[in-house]
């Protein structure tokens, strides 16, 4: 059953099933004898006085005997060898025939007779041509089931004949239970050749597949006739992998070959595939399908003469195919005739369209768009006066635009917004506000565009919708929605990027702090696990060393104890730089805290290897005492220092203090006069491990701890390149002063 987001629509359709219930049934005997027959292990003596029961189908069976072409058919007198010899599938399928006729005839309606000229909508559905396609279908899946034998197909042609017979009982159902919509359904659908399917689900909610599923369930119809019924008529691709698929294909197959050669009549529109397609769906061989075709006619008119049915000879059904063809010709000129005309209109309202979008500037004000809504509302309801109106956010007024026949803007006006109004208020409203006479105002009509928290957008013409203008309206309402979003966007973009880069950097501090946290893990295990045997291997080369004084093995165990000793003080940066110790603030001189660090840095030089550079220290103003620890800040400006002494063709370093009164920002900044630094080195001259210089001149840790230090202190440290040449590492502190000890210190770590 398809589905639908209607409550009300769903509940119609399965009200519409459940009738479905109260629905005759065909003889129980034929029923019974459908669902023992179906079985692997039926008993053919149940089935024999299955029917001796009924003795209207005894006899009925005795005479379908003496039709059939065995010689014998005046010697069966029972029904133990009237079954013996046709065989169990074909007397069921003999019996059915008849019954299903039987059935589908006695139910008919009695429909008045329409009077001359009248319109024959409702005038019913074609039972006669409907059961004729029936045993067209069950004729041609027979012998398609027959043919494929050879193929490893599987089907049985009996079965498939079955099948075939029941496959559109679902048109019964809904014929019975709602003629008229369902007479409507098969008139549009001969008429614009339409499949029938898609119309009876957009008419009546539920298709005659669906509905002649339920009734097969009603009936207790066996699992293979229940899911061909459903399923016939799809494409290949969308079945299942089901047992019985491959039946479905041959009643499919079947029913496209009936309605090829129009035999009886389907009610079903839509031109039929082409054999080769119908093959290639199904793996069915098209020579195969194509010799089932052309003898179509007569396999039907024998198999009625057989059954006894008072049906009309090949040639008859091969004329009355003939003027089936023409009729369908007929329908299907009209509606390429109906297609065309609607293909003009439509070209027409594209070039307006075209027009129009090439009119739309992307601008931030909607009064734009609509104007050019305006316009192109002018081309499409010719001749019209069409006016458009905007209202955005929280703007308690109408801005509406009035457009004469012209094309041209005539005026603008404001008109107050009313929440309670109704649409032909508004339309009066606004038609006032531009001056329209109110003769001319009562014939308008209000269509919203769109009207979301953004804002709201109509336009008002004179015209009632249809297809065609609908896509028009499809393309204002797009350009409408557009032109009010950008003009919201417009008015929170400033907010939205500050949002976005608050929202980066917290993200960004977020991830770093999670891995400063994983890091001091990390080398708080690594201290613990790699400090005592590093201690015992500096010791014992230690020993080594004092044991056989000079010589290579002394050479040896100094480069021990120096690998140890390097080794130990990486895992001791390392636990600093993720977890920074908690500055110890005190009012201190920073002068002296730099002087220290310049004469500590000079001391280590030679050890270090590092170039003998002039340190020039510039202190503009006088420096009052800074709030800060200044053995840990000692260690970040020792960094910073070394860090530019080591710089590439650095000749100078300078350290520059000074203080910001207008932020009240103390600055510090460490320059040298160097190479300068690369963009790659600028994006990570802070991530540990990062380092420029050559192998073995340094592990990138340097700046890394400098940095944690500034924040820990509640300042950044930034590194950039110097106008002309050089590097500069700047650190800024806002909360340097005595008065500012209780302002929270952030930190990055964990």
């Amino acid at each position: 059953m398809p589905t639908t987001d209607d409550p009300m629509r769903a509940r119609r359709v399965e009200l519409i099933l459940r009738e479905i219930e109260t629905l005759p049934t065909p003889s129980p005997i034929a029923l019974r004898l459908l669902s023992v027959a179906a079985e692997e292990d039926a008993d053919i003596g149940e089935i024999i006085a299955l029917i001796q029961t009924d003795p209207g189908m005894t006899a009925r069976l005795l005479g379908l005997c003496r039709r059939a072409s065995t010689g014998l058919g005046q010697s069966v007198t029972t029904i133990d060898r009237a079954v013996m010899m046709l065989g169990l599938d074909a007397v069921r399928a003999l019996l059915l025939s008849v019954d299903l006729r039987q059935f589908m005839t006695e139910t008919a309606r009695e429909e008045p007779c329409a009077s001359p000229g009248e319109d024959e909508e409702h005038a019913g559905v074609n039972r006669a041509g409907l059961w004729r396609h029936s045993l067209a279908v069950a004729v041609a899946a027979e012998a398609v089931a027959a043919a494929h034998a050879d193929e490893g197909y599987a089907v049985s042609p009996d079965e498939a004949f079955v099948c075939g017979l029941l496959h559109d009982i679902g048109k019964i159902a809904l014929d019975l239970l709602l003629p008229r919509a369902f007479s409507r359904a098969v008139q549009i659908s001969e008429r614009h050749c339409d499949p029938l399917a898609a119309v009876e689900r957009r008419l009546i909610g539920v298709d005659h597949a669906t509905a002649g599923k339920r009734l097969a369930e009603r009936w207790g119809l066996p699992e293979i006739i229940r899911d061909v019924i459903w399923l016939h008529g799809r494409p290949a691709r969308s079945i299942p992998d089901l047992p019985h698929k491959r039946m479905i294909g041959v009643v499919t197959a079947a029913n496209d070959l009936a309605r090829l050669m129009h035999v009886g009549a389907s009610g079903n529109g839509e031109p039929p595939a082409p054999i080769e397609r119908i093959a290639h769906g199904w793996g069915l061989a098209p020579d195969r399908l194509e010799a089932v075709a052309v003898t179509l006619h007569q396999r039907v008119a024998e198999r009625s003469e057989r059954l006894g049915m008072d049906e009309a000879p090949a040639a008859d059904l091969l004329v009355e195919s003939l003027a089936a063809a023409n009729r369908t010709l007929v329908a299907l000129n009209e509606t390429q005739r109906r297609r065309t005309s609607r293909q003009t209109r439509l070209v027409a309202i594209q070039d307006s369209l075209r027009t129009f979008y090439d009119s739309l500037t992307r601008t931030d004000d909607p009064l734009d768009t609509m104007l050019a809504i305006a316009v192109s509302g002018c081309a499409v309801f010719t001749p019209a006066d069409v006016l458009a109106a905007v209202r955005v956010d929280d703007d308690q007024a109408w801005i509406a635009i009035s457009i004469a026949d012209t094309g041209r803007r005539r005026r603008s006006a404001s008109v107050p917004y009313d929440a309670t109004g109704s649409p032909s208020a508004l339309a009066e409203s606004l038609a006032a506000s531009l001056d329209i006479p109110a003769q001319q105002a009562s014939a308008l009509t209000v269509t919203t565009l769109t009207d979301t928290d953004a804002g709201t957008a109509v336009i008002v013409h004179p015209w009632r919708l249809d297809r065609e203008r609908g896509l028009a309206l499809a393309a204002w309402r797009v350009a409408a929605i557009g032109a009010i979003e950008r003009a919201r966007t417009h008015r929170l973009n400033e907010t939205l990027a500050l949002l976005n880069a608050d929202l980066a950097s917290a993200q960004e501090r977020a991830a770093e702090a999670e891995s400063f946290a994983r890091l001091g893990e990390l080398t708080a295990g690594a201290a613990h696990e790699m400090n005592n045997p590093l201690t015992v291997i500096s010791g014992r080369a230690q020993e080594l060393r004092t044991a056989h004084g000079s010589g290579p093995l002394n050479d040896a165990a100094d480069s021990i104890v120096r690998a140890s000793d390097r080794l130990s003080r990486l895992i001791t940066d390392l636990h600093f730089i993720a977890t920074p110790p908690a500055p110890q603030r005190s009012a201190t001189d920073l002068t002296e805290v730099l002087s220290r660090t310049t004469r500590r840095v000079r001391e280590q030089r030679e050890a270090l290897d590092i170039p003998a550079q002039p340190i020039k220290v510039t202190i503009s103003g006088a420096l009052p005492p800074v709030h800060i620890d200044g053995d840990l800040f000692s260690v970040a400006l020792e960094e910073l220092i070394r860090n530019a002494l080591e710089a590439p063709d650095s000749a100078h370093v300078e350290v520059r203090i000074q203080t910001d009164d207008d932020f009240d920002r103390l600055m510090i900044s460490v320059l040298d006069d160097g190479a300068g630094i690369s963009p790659e080195a600028l994006a990570h001259a802070t991530d540990p491990f990062f380092s420029c210089r050559n192998a073995g001149r340094g592990i990138g840790l340097g700046l890394a701890k400098a940095r944690r230090v500034v924040e820990s202190h509640g300042g950044t440290l930034a590194v950039r390149p110097r106008a002309g040449r050089g590097t500069e590492a700047h650190i800024t502190l806002t909360a340097w002063r005595p008065e500012h000890q209780h302002s929270p210190t952030p930190t990055l770590a964990a």
